[in-house]
C-alpha cells in the first residue's frame, strides 16, 4: 500500500488520471502500492501478464520491444496495457536509474475505466505514443481565431443601429443637417 496523499498527488498531475472524476480516484486509493526498483532491474518483461499501469513518481525508465529496440518514456505512465483488453504487455520496461512508481492493478484500473470512460480511449493514445515514440492524442480541432474587425462588425453595427436614431431624436436640431421639417 501507500500514502494516500501521496498518491493522490501524484494521480491529479498526471494528465490522464487528473481528468478522472475524484470519487473513482479515492476509490481506487487502496489498491495502489507504491514499488521501488534498482538501476537496470527489469519492472516487466514483453510478453508477461499485463497485472499492473505504472505511474513513475521518481526515476527513468526505458522501454525495450521484444526486438530490443529501447525508447524513453514519452509520459510518466507506463503498462497501460493492463488498463485495455491486452492480457500482455507490449514490450518491457527496465530501470535506468532508481525508480519509485505506483503499481496500480488491473482491476482496479477496469473500475476507474468504467468510472471514467474516456479514459480508456486516453490510456490508448498514452500506450500507442510510447510505440510511435512521439506524443499522440486527442485531436481536438480549434476553431479558427475570427479577425478582429470580423468579430467587431456585428457590435458595432448593433451598437449603431439603437444609438443613431436616439442621438438624432435628442441632438438632431444642432447637427443642422439643412433639413427642415415642417408640419
Amino acid at each position: 500500500m501507500t500514502d494516500d496523499s501521496g498518491a493522490i498527488d501524484h494521480l491529479l498531475r498526471d494528465e490522464v488520471f487528473g481528468s478522472s472524476n475524484y470519487q473513482s480516484l479515492a476509490r481506487m486509493l487502496p489498491q495502489i502500492a507504491t514499488r521501488c526498483f534498482a538501476a537496470g532491474e527489469t519492472i516487466y518483461q514483453a510478453g508477461a501478464a499485463a497485472d499492473h499501469v505504472y505511474l513513475l513518481v521518481e526515476g527513468a525508465v526505458k522501454l525495450v520491444s521484444p526486438q530490443g529496440r529501447e525508447s524513453a518514456l514519452m509520459h510518466r505512465r507506463f503498462g497501460e496495457e493492463a488498463a485495455s483488453d491486452a492480457q500482455h504487455y507490449l514490450t518491457g520496461a527496465v530501470a535506468l536509474a532508481a525508480v519509485q512508481a505506483l503499481r496500480i492493478p488491473r482491476a482496479a484500473m477496469a473500475t476507474l475505466v468504467a468510472a471514467n470512460p474516456a479514459l480508456k480511449t486516453d490510456l490508448l493514445f498514452s500506450l500507442a505514443s510510447h510505440l510511435a515514440g512521439e506524443k499522440l492524442g486527442r485531436r481536438s480541432t480549434p476553431a479558427a481565431p475570427q479577425p478582429a474587425a470580423r468579430r467587431l462588425t456585428p457590435t458595432v453595427g448593433w451598437l449603431l443601429t439603437l444609438l443613431l436614431p436616439l442621438l438624432v431624436l435628442l441632438c438632431g436640431d444642432r447637427l443642422e443637417f439643412g433639413l427642415r421639417l415642417e408640419i
